[in-house]
């Protein structure tokens, strides 16, 4: 089994890529320094716990991800009815497998 942190590393890396964010950027959103993101980034230290919901939601991912597992959040619907959420004002992101929902994203 891979190293936990190694793979908390990978991730943290590839999400903050991904969001197209340097390290002191990353940093002044957690309220850390480059140097503690940078240390993350390569295994030399883990991030506390605390600081893994705010990634999440800044990377617009989910805590399991940042650890390499696969979230499976599938909703079955007919496309005859309406979405499983009320009809508010709030815009969504929704990713779906033919009929199936995958993931829902709130924008904004």
């Amino acid at each position: 089994m891979e190293n936990v942190n190694l793979i908390l590393a990978e991730n943290i890396f590839k999400h903050r890529k991904r969001s197209g964010l340097s390290q002191d950027e990353l940093a002044q959103r957690l309220g850390v320094t480059f140097q503690a993101v940078s240390k993350w980034e390569n295994a030399k230290a883990a991030p506390d716990i605390a600081f893994l919901p705010i990634m999440a939601d800044i990377f617009g991912c989910y805590i399991e991800e940042l650890f390499g597992r696969t979230v499976k959040t599938e909703i079955h619907f007919d496309l005859c009815t309406e979405f499983p959420f009320p009809d508010d004002t709030i815009m969504r992101e929704v990713l779906c497998n033919g009929r199936k929902i995958i993931k829902i994203n709130p924008i904004g």
